[in-house]
This record gives C-alpha cells, structure tokens and sequence, in this order.
C-alpha cells in the first residue's frame, strides 16, 4: 500500500489551440457546472468535489433549474449504480462530454468503481479540469491511492491511472478518439461498457446503462453508433447531437 501512496511525478506539454467555432458548445460546460454547484451549496445533493472544480456563482438559480438538475444528477447515478451491481464492477465506463462531472470521485467514495473509468471532452476544457486536479490534493490524493505505478501520467490534455482516464479528444475525429481509448486501456471485448453521451457537454446528456449481459461493445459496434451524431457536434448547444453507446 505504501507503494500506491507515493507522490507521482508528472509529465507536462503544452496546450493546443482550441477551434473558436466550438466556442458556444464549451460554454454549455460553465453554464451547466455552475447550475450543478449553486443546486450543491443549497443541499439539493451531496458533492463535496464540485466545489473544488467550479465556482460558486452569485446569481441564484430558479427552483426550477435546482429540481431538474437533482433529477438528473439522482437518475444518472441511479442507473450508474444498477450497470455497476449488474456487472459486479467488472466492467468500464466512457463519459464523453464530461465536463466537470465528479462522478469519479463519488463512486470511489462508496466503492463502487468499475475496472476503469474514462472521460472525455474537449481538449480546452479537459486542461481545466487537470489543472484543478493537478493544484488539489483532495481531488488529486484519491487518484494516486488507487495507482500503483510510481508516475501518474497527467499533462495538458491528459490524465492516465490504473482505474481513471480524462482524454482531450474531438469526437468527430473518430480514428484518434479510437486510438486513444485503445491507447489507454479501453477493452470493450472484454468488459460490458456503459456510455455515457453527452450533447457537446455536460449540460445536455443521456446516460445509458443497459446491460442485460455484459459481453462488451465491439469496436465496429462502438464507431457506428458514435459516427451518426459526432460530426455534427458544431457550435450551439441546440445543435449539438447526442451519442448514445449501449452495452450489448
């Protein structure tokens, strides 16, 4: 246990420009974080991570906006437990359009993490969230107990441990998506999948978590089902399509 401990060492590397054209598409990720953090600082739901990835905003939010997102928030989590106790935590998630979802970090609290679990968004919204992590210890401290190498990978648009993966990726450039997934240990062959899909970002998604057997989702399987929404995720929020993985 000792070993897991240790403090990694980080690599580091620049950022890359990010498209001005997605800029309405990343801004769904402030808007939709802020509303998830005001609902928490009322009581709505317990989060104690979201305070140290967003700020709390002075403007008060609609009982309304407050009820919907526990709604979401409590279904979400409803279904990621059922897909987790179905699998007996043998299994892997994807989020794509993470954002600053704490899920992570809620379900290692009540022991409830799958083999691995991976996020995707953004590359300029996923240095965000490194930096965060990498300037917090209480976000970066349960990463490295549950990674037994001595270096942590985690740089601009990367993070890499034993069982939590943030991947700086652009969904309508599916080959790279693919190769990074397979880059880091993404296995679908083997393991059921639950995919989380996200309509440009947080804001707007669907969680699917339907596994009547968890024989994995091909990577055919996983291409198809991306591929008829991901190269219209433009700029509008309205505009942004909603990808759906079911494990099969």
């Amino acid at each position: 246990m000792a070993a897991s401990l240790r403090r990694p060492s980080f690599s580091a590397s620049s950022s890359s420009s990010a498209d001005p054209d997605d800029e309405g598409v990343r801004g769904t990720c402030e808007d939709a974080s802020i509303c998830k953090r005001f609902a928490v600082s009322l009581g709505y739901w317990h989060d104690p991570y979201i305070q140290h990835l967003v700020r709390l905003s002075k403007e008060r939010k609609a009982p309304e906006i407050n009820r919907g997102y526990f709604a979401r928030v409590h279904g979400v989590s409803q279904l990621i437990k059922a897909f987790l106790q179905k699998t007996e935590c043998h299994c892997q998630i994807l989020n794509l359009g993470a954002g600053m979802d704490t899920t992570f970090w809620r379900l290692k609290d009540e022991d409830l993490l799958p083999s691995k679990y991976f996020e995707v968004d953004f590359p300029m919204i996923v240095t965000r969230k490194l930096h965060s992590i990498k300037h917090k210890p209480f976000l970066l401290q349960p990463i490295i107990e549950l990674h037994s190498e001595d270096t942590l990978q985690i740089d601009g648009h990367l993070l890499d441990s034993k069982r939590y993966a943030i991947i700086g990726a652009d969904l309508r450039d599916l080959p790279e998506l693919e190769e990074k997934l397979k880059k880091y240990n993404m296995n679908p062959h083997n393991q059921g999948v639950a995919g989380v899909a996200g309509e440009g970002t947080e804001a707007q998604r669907d969680w699917t978590a339907c596994c009547p057997r968890p024989h994995g989702l091909t990577a055919g399987k996983f291409q198809a089902r991306i591929q008829t929404q991901a190269g219209r995720r433009r700029s509008t929020c309205s505009q942004a399509p909603s990808v759906t993985i079911r494990a099969t």
